[in-house]
C-alpha cells in the first residue's frame, strides 16, 4: 500500500528563522536573495556593477541575487521564503453531480502557483494549457505538489489502482503552471510576485490557485504583508484568487490572509475540520483536504493539507465560470460561501468560514434556470377562452383572452370553455329604455335591438279621452265634458257614458261643504267661494267671527269654480256665519250642496 505523506507544514517564512537564504552562484561564491524596493535603471545598474543578478522585474520591486559578503551594504531587504501546503472528495463536495449537469471546467483555465506540473502524466498531459518557471527554466515538477494539486483540480480519472481513480474536481479545466517552488518546496515571495503580475498582466487565466504561504495572522487580513497586496491586486484586476489557510490552527497564513483572497481551510471526509487547518478571522471556506488521492510524479499517492483543500475551491471555481464566464470576483464569492453546508457555528465562524463547499448547489446558484419552454405548444394549457399561449425567449407569455364580441349591443357575448366557441345571448332587458307607452322593446341577435309596438289605449267610448299615463304605467280613461253630444246626436255624455235619449245630463248634487267644520278662513275670497257654495252665487255681503284661535277651513282653490277640495289650518278671528249676495246670512257649522 502506498503511504500517506502528510505535507502539513506550518507555512512560515522561513527567511525571519533562518536568516537570508544563501545559495552558490557556481564559482563558490555565497549568494542570497533579496528584495530591492525599487525599479529605477541606474539603481538597477548599480546592483549589476556589486555583483548582483536581477531576477526577476516587478512592478514596485527588483529581485535580486547578491554575494552574501556585501549584501548588509545594500539597500535591500531579505527575499522571504514560503512553503508548499499539503472519486472520494469529488463525491463529498458534490461535483460529480455538476459534471452530470454537462459542467465539467471545459473552457476554463486556472493558473497554479507552485512546484510545478509533471508534463507527462496521463491524468495531465492533455489538461496543460502552458506554464513558465520564474527563477526557473522550465515549469516541469521537481517535488510532486504542483501534479498532486493540478491532479486535485483536473485530473481525467484514467489511472485505475487499489485506491480508485484520481479524477479532478473539473475535469476539463486547463492548468497553466506557474513554478515558483523548488524541489524541496521552498518559495521565494517574488517567485511568487513575479508569477502573479505576469498571469494577470498577460490575461492568462482568470482563476488563480495558490496552495502555499507563509507567517499569518489571526485577525481579519494582512492587506500590510507584500504578497497579500499582490493578491490584492490581482483580484481588482479580474483574477479570483484562492490561497490555503495553512497547517498551523489559529491563524491564517499569508496570502491566504488578504482581504480579497479566498482562504481555505481543510476538513476530512466527514467533514469534520482537520487538526493543522488554519482558523482566524480571514478563513473563508473549507474543502476536502484529508487523504487526498491524486496525481504525483510519476504515480498517485494520498496527501494531506490545505494544499489540497484549495484546488478544490479552484476548480469549483472553475465549473462556475464554465457557467457564466462573466461571473465577477464577488458573484463567485456569493455562490461559494451562500451555498456551502454549514458547519460549526451556524453561519460564519473561525474554524468553518462558511463552511465546506457544495460544488454542486454553488452551479445551481448562477446558473441560469431551464428554458420554461422551446416552443409554443409548450405553453399550451389547453384552454380556449384565455387566448392561445406562446413561448418567447423560454418564456411561456399568456395570450390574450378571445374576443366575443359580435358588435350587437343586446347580445350578452361570452365565451363557451366546453365548446370552444364564443355564445352570443340575445336579452330584451338590455333594450328596455325605462318607457311604458312605446311598448316593449326586444333583442334581435343579428339586428340588435328593435323598437316596440306603442300602447294602444282605445276603450272605444267616444264619451272618454282615452291616453296613455307614462307615469303609471297604465291606460286612462277621463270622461268628456257632461252634455257632449254622442250617438251622432241621439244622445249626450254623462260622466263618461253616452245616455241616448237625453239633451243633457241630469243635475247630481254634492256637497261643497261639511258643517264639521264648523269656521271658515277669515279671508274675501274663500266667503265669496262659501256663498258660491250655500246659495249658488260666488260673492259675499259680510261675514261674523269671534275673538279667539280656532281650527278653520279654507278651500284649496277660492276661486270660481266647482273645486270644493278644502284643507284645515289654526288661525285667530274664525268666521262662523257669512251673509251672502242674495242677503241671507248662511251658519258655517251646516252642510250645503251644489248645484241648487
Amino acid at each position: 500500500m502506498k503511504k500517506i505523506v502528510l505535507l502539513g507544514i506550518t507555512l512560515i517564512m522561513l527567511a525571519s528563522a533562518v536568516g537570508i537564504v544563501m545559495a552558490s552562484n557556481g564559482n563558490g561564491k555565497e549568494m542570497a536573495r533579496v528584495i530591492a524596493d525599487t525599479t529605477g535603471i541606474i539603481d538597477k545598474l548599480s546592483f549589476r556593477v556589486r555583483g548582483c543578478e536581477i531576477i526577476h522585474e516587478l512592478s514596485d520591486a527588483t529581485a535580486l541575487k547578491c554575494p552574501a559578503n556585501i549584501v548588509s551594504k545594500l539597500k535591500v531587504r531579505e527575499d522571504p521564503v514560503l512553503h508548499i501546503m499539503d472519486m472520494e472528495a469529488n463525491v463529498q463536495i458534490n461535483a460529480d453531480d455538476v459534471w452530470t449537469l454537462g459542467y465539467t471546467g471545459s473552457g476554463v483555465t486556472v493558473a497554479v502557483l507552485d512546484t510545478g506540473i509533471d508534463t507527462d502524466h496521463p491524468e495531465l498531459a492533455d489538461s496543460i494549457a502552458g506554464g513558465q518557471g520564474f527563477g526557473y527554466l522550465t515549469y516541469e515538477d521537481d517535488h510532486g505538489h504542483g501534479t498532486h494539486v493540478s491532479g486535485i483540480i483536473t485530473a481525467d480519472g484514467v489511472g485505475g489502482t487499489p485506491f480508485g481513480f484520481a479524477k479532478g474536481a473539473a475535469p476539463d479545466t486547463k492548468i497553466w503552471m506557474a513554478k515558483v517552488c523548488n524541489a524541496s518546496g521552498s518559495c521565494y515571495s517574488t517567485d511568487i510576485a513575479a508569477a502573479i503580475e505576469y498571469v494577470v498582466s498577460n490575461n492568462i487565466a482568470k482563476i488563480m490557485s495558490i496552495s502555499l504561504g507563509g507567517g499569518g495572522t489571526s485577525r481579519a487580513n494582512c492587506d500590510t504583508d507584500y504578497l497579500a497586496k499582490k493578491v490584492n491586486w490581482a483580484v481588482d484586476n479580474g483574477v479570483t484568487v484562492a490561497v490555503a489557510a495553512g497547517n498551523t490552527s489559529g491563524r491564517v497564513s499569508s496570502p491566504g490572509c488578504a482581504s480579497k483572497a479566498i482562504a481555505v481551510g481543510a476538513v476530512d471526509k466527514s467533514d469534520v475540520r482537520a487538526s493543522f487547518s488554519g482558523t482566524g478571522l480571514a478563513l473563508d471556506i473549507m474543502a476536502p483536504g484529508v487523504n487526498i488521492y491524486s496525481s504525483i510524479i510519476g504515480g498517485y499517492d494520498s496527501w494531506s493539507g490545505t494544499s489540497m483543500a484549495t484546488p478544490h475551491i479552484s476548480a469549483t471555481i472553475a465549473l462556475l465560470k464554465q457557467v457564466n464566464s462573466a461571473l465577477a470576483d464577488n458573484q463567485i464569492k456569493d455562490a461559494l460561501y451562500k451555498t456551502a453546508k454549514d458547519l460549526g457555528t451556524a453561519g460564519w465562524d473561525k474554524y468553518y468560514g462558511w463552511g465546506r463547499v457544495d460544488a454542486l448547489a454553488a452551479v445551481n446558484y448562477v446558473k441560469p434556470p431551464e428554458p420554461e419552454c422551446t416552443g409554443d405548444a409548450d405553453c399550451d394549457d389547453e384552454l380556449f377562452c384565455n387566448g392561445p399561449e406562446t413561448c418567447s425567449a423560454g418564456v411561456c407569455q399568456p395570450g390574450a383572452p378571445i374576443d366575443c364580441s359580435d358588435g350587437i349591443s343586446c347580445t350578452v357575448d361570452t365565451c363557451d370553455e366546453i365548446g370552444d366557441t364564443c355564445v352570443h345571448t340575445p336579452s330584451d332587458s338590455l333594450c328596455n329604455d325605462g318607457l311604458y307607452c312605446n311598448g316593449v322593446e326586444y333583442c334581435d341577435a343579428t339586428l340588435d335591438c328593435q323598437v316596440g309596438t306603442p300602447v294602444i289605449c282605445e276603450d272605444d267610448n267616444e264619451c272618454t279621452i282615452d291616453n296613455c299615463n307614462e307615469t303609471a304605467d297604465a291606460c286612462e280613461y277621463s270622461p268628456v265634458e257632461n252634455n257632449t253630444s254622442c250617438a251622432s246626436g241621439e244622445g249626450v255624455c254623462c260622466l263618461g257614458e253616452c245616455k241616448i235619449g237625453l239633451t243633457e245630463c241630469p243635475v247630481t248634487a254634492v256637497k261643497c261643504w261639511s258643517g264639521s267644520n264648523q269656521y271658515l278662513y277669515r279671508n274675501n275670497g274663500q266667503a265669496a267661494k262659501f256663498c258660491k257654495c250655500a246659495s249658488g252665487t260666488y260673492g259675499y255681503n259680510s261675514y261674523n267671527y269671534t275673538w279667539a284661535r280656532k281650527t278653520v277651513f279654507y278651500y284649496v282653490d277660492s276661486g270660481n269654480n266647482e273645486n270644493w277640495e278644502a284643507a284645515s289650518r289654526s288661525s285667530y278671528l274664525p268666521v262662523y256665519q257669512v251673509t251672502c249676495t242674495n242677503g241671507k246670512a248662511y251658519l258655517t257649522d251646516q252642510d250645503y250642496y251644489y248645484p241648487k
